[in-house]
């Protein structure tokens, strides 16, 4: 790989991937707060500003479970078919969400939306990568910071390496 384009929320923007990945030219357009719909409003700009990628990075749908709002399937595979257009070249890897652990969330809305996202990546042709599983193996409470959303080192770490193996492939 050479361009790595890194899309979605504060999950992405938080990290420093370019010093993660140095022997590749790292993009980091997270954006804080974002949803999956902001990421299709601004995608235009992503794409018209370039350079094209080899490798597509998607973290999106954390800020639409927090809301409670679990009804962006269709939006997330519009951003995926709009990134197949643009790129056709491009592989593009999607992120199930992570464990939220917020009081008032229902525990299985993560979970059948990880599912949902899961068939997606199955459907586009696109890589899947389970942070949920990779966070639940090693304890959720180890991979995230105090506020139950965003991610610890540790957790950073892990889904680094998940990234690194799938770019080894």
């Amino acid at each position: 790989m050479k361009e790595l384009l890194f899309v979605g929320d504060s999950l992405i923007e938080y990290y420093d991937w370019a010093r993660r990945f140095p022997a590749q030219r790292v993009h980091n357009l997270g954006w804080s707060g974002e949803t999956v719909q902001g990421l299709l409003g601004r995608q235009g700009v992503i794409i018209a500003q370039g350079p094209a990628p080899d490798l597509i990075l998607i973290m999106s749908g954390t800020n639409n479970i927090g809301l409670e709002e679990t009804d962006f399937i269709a939006d997330y595979r519009q951003i995926i078919e709009n990134f197949q257009q643009a790129w056709p070249t491009a592989r593009i890897c999607m992120h199930s969400l992570p464990p939220i652990l917020l009081p008032w969330l229902d525990p299985e809305l993560v979970p059948k939306a990880n599912e949902k996202l899961r068939r997606l990546a199955a459907a586009t042709g696109c890589d899947f990568i389970d942070v949920y599983q990779l966070f639940q193996q090693e304890g959720p409470s180890n991979c995230l910071v105090e506020d139950g959303v965003h991610l610890s080192d540790r957790g950073y770490t892990i889904w680094a390496e998940a990234i690194a193996k799938l770019m080894g492939k």
